[in-house]
This record gives C-alpha cells, sequence and structure tokens, in this order.
C-alpha cells in the first residue's frame, strides 16, 4: 500500500497543537491532539509515493514516536476514511470521464476502503429503474446517467407536451409529441453513450406491473406521481420482493426523497400511516391526503434539486455511503431554507407478512 491523504483531507493545524483532517465538513472531519505540533507535516509523506513501512518510518522521525505506535496512527487515518492507497492510481488505465467523481467519492468515502475507484466501480456495475419521466424523473435520469450508472432502464406511457418544457429539461422543443420514453432515450444516450439505456411505452395500473423491476433490478425510483395508489403499489412490490426503492416528489416548493429497504425499514403505509396518527393528535387531520393535485405548480430549479437529491441519495445507497433518507423522509423547503425536517418511517411493519 502507498498510502496517500483522501481528497481534501489534508491536515490543517488549529489552536493548542489540535489539527482537522478531512475538511471542516461535519460527519467527515476529525480533530486530532498532537502535543509535538508536527503533525500537520505528515501531508508532506501522505501523497501516494511512499510505501506504508516508509511512511511509518518518517511519521516516527515528524512526531517522535516509536514505529509501533507510527504504524497504529497510519492505520487508525485508515480505519477513519483519511487514507487511500496511491497505487491504484498509479496503475490505472481509467479515463478521465470520472476523474472528478472519483476525487468527490474520495472526500466523501468513510467507508474504511483504500480503493479510490470502489465507489465507481459500484455504479459501473448497479441497474436502476425509474418509473415516471417528468421534471424529477428526467432529473433523476440525467444525474444517473452522467455518474456513469451501468443500466438504466425508463418507463413511461405520457408524450412529450408544451406544458412541460418550463421543467422537465430532459425535452426540447424538438421533442414535442413524442413518447417521453423514446425521447428520453435519446436524449440520455447523447449525455452518455458508453451505459445501457433501455425505455419502456408503459403504464402502471397495479402493484404486479412493478414486481418484475424490482426483482431484476438493483434500485427503483418512484417519480411517477399519478395515480394516487401508485405510492401504495410500489411499497406492496418493494415488500413482496424484498428489495429498495426511492420515494421522489414536490409539492410547491416543498420537496421530498426517502429510501425505503424492507430489509431495515418500514413500508410507505407505515408512515403514512404514522403521519395520520400525529396530524390527528396535532388536530391537522383534514390537512392529510394522499390525493395528488391536478396541476403540478412547479419550476424547473426546484423540479431539478429535488431530482438530483433523490440521484444523490440513490448513489449514496447503493455505494454504502451512509444515505441520509434511508427509513427517514427527508423535506426540505425551497422557499424558506431554514425550514427542513425529516419524517421518520416506523422501523417495525405490519404489513410485510401480507405480502410476503
Amino acid at each position: 500500500m502507498y498510502p496517500k491523504l483522501r481528497f481534501g483531507h489534508s491536515i490543517i493545524k488549529i489552536k493548542n497543537n489540535r489539527f482537522i483532517i478531512g475538511s471542516i465538513t461535519q460527519g467527515i472531519s476529525n480533530t486530532i491532539h498532537d502535543p509535538s505540533g508536527n503533525f500537520k507535516n505528515l501531508n508532506e509523506i501522505l501523497t501516494g509515493e511512499y510505501t506504508i513501512d516508509e511512511v511509518v518510518i518518517k511519521t516516527s522521525e515528524i512526531l517522535g514516536l516509536t514505529p509501533k505506535n507510527s504504524r497504529k496512527i497510519i492505520e487508525s487515518l485508515i480505519t477513519m476514511g483519511h487514507i487511500e492507497d496511491g497505487s491504484y492510481l498509479k496503475s490505472s488505465t481509467k479515463s478521465n470521464r470520472y476523474s472528478r467523481s472519483r476525487e468527490f467519492f474520495s472526500w466523501i468515502d468513510t467507508s474504511g476502503s483504500s480503493d479510490p475507484f470502489r465507489v465507481q466501480n459500484i455504479l459501473s456495475s448497479s441497474k436502476i429503474v425509474i418509473v415516471g419521466l417528468g421534471g424529477i424523473g428526467g432529473s433523476v435520469a440525467m444525474n444517473l446517467a452522467s455518474s456513469g450508472v451501468s443500466q438504466i432502464h425508463i418507463v413511461d406511457f405520457d408524450n412529450v407536451e408544451e406544458s412541460n418544457l418550463n421543467r422537465q429539461i430532459l425535452y426540447t422543443e424538438k421533442d414535442l409529441g413524442l413518447k417521453k420514453s423514446t425521447a428520453a432515450m435519446k436524449n440520455l444516450q447523447k449525455i452518455n453513450s458508453e451505459i445501457l439505456i433501455t425505455s419502456e411505452d408503459k403504464k402502471i395500473t397495479s402493484s404486479d406491473d412493478l414486481i418484475k423491476y424490482f426483482n431484476e433490478y438493483d434500485l427503483v425510483y418512484r417519480c411517477a406521481d399519478s395515480p394516487d395508489d401508485i405510492p401504495f403499489w410500489f411499497s406492496d412490490a418493494s415488500l413482496k420482493s424484498g428489495k429498495p426503492w426511492i420515494d421522489a416528489s414536490y409539492n410547491g416548493p416543498i420537496i421530498n426523497c426517502c429510501i425505503y429497504d424492507p430489509k431495515v425499514t418500514g413500508c410507505y403505509r407505515c408512515i403514512r400511516e404514522s403521519n395520520l396518527r400525529n396530524m390527528t393528535r396535532l388536530g391537522y387531520e383534514e390537512a392529510h391526503t394522499d390525493k395528488v393535485p391536478e396541476i403540478n405548480a412547479a419550476i424547473s430549479p426546484i423540479v431539478l434539486i429535488s431530482g438530483s437529491l433523490a440521484a444523490y441519495e440513490g448513489i449514496r445507497y447503493l455505494a454504502k455511503l451512509k444515505p441520509q433518507s434511508l427509513g427517514k423522509a427527508i423535506h426540505q423547503n425551497m422557499f424558506d431554507y431554514s425550514n427542513s425536517y425529516t419524517v421518520e418511517v416506523p422501523h417495525e411493519c405490519q404489513h410485510r407478512a401480507t405480502q410476503e
């Protein structure tokens, strides 16, 4: 191994012989106390140029420690997710297409893996389905295609209409009148010709229509907003298959994202029932509804942020990068940015047995 500080993890000295490693990003950074005050000098040797044995010797010289204690420090930094193996970069024949992705994933990967290509390799072997190719679905598809997800299957039954163009930027004026599944596949192939994109012109009418997607793919996205029962169909198909799905939506200026995984979380029915109980307790039961508005009040920025969040959470789920919406419905107010909240999905699911 050739220890190398991850991108964005350079050591910064603060006060009283304390040092920050991993930037100042909450959840990633750590603060380390070093009596010698020389910890920052490890920046000069954790470059991927030296073997781990050479790094241990140099660390001993810099910090005035025994080789045994120096090795423990380096091994701890690896376990904490601050160091990757520079030898992968030396021997890599990968193209530059995902080089910036590699640097980003290097920054946030706290799994303890020393392989800097770990996340991209996972994406390059993942298969996902997106049902609903409106604003959110199109945004999810574009993000995942550009990120290098190996296979993307897209499903919709609608045509591209003029009223779509203010927020569904996967389509252009030249696509008006075309089937969304056809136009979306054509445009996604222009974004990334190296991945497999397939399309299906289909209207979902029950959970039976969805079960094949859950059985054949790694992750399923619900980006279709009608009919009203469609999220419940996704939930039922997920429970039957034991496979995960992501619910991505918005309501005016409020965007929402939640990952349901029957192996570790409750289901969509659980959270809706819990929500009704809570709203009834607070006297807001009349505000509870599963009915979708007939008209989407939306603009491109809101829809794109919603879809981008869902795509990002999907990447984090697939790569085990601590997705924040696993079992928690994230709500972000895009009118007042200071207003965000999460709704926990009940862990115990009473509906699981009825679907198995």
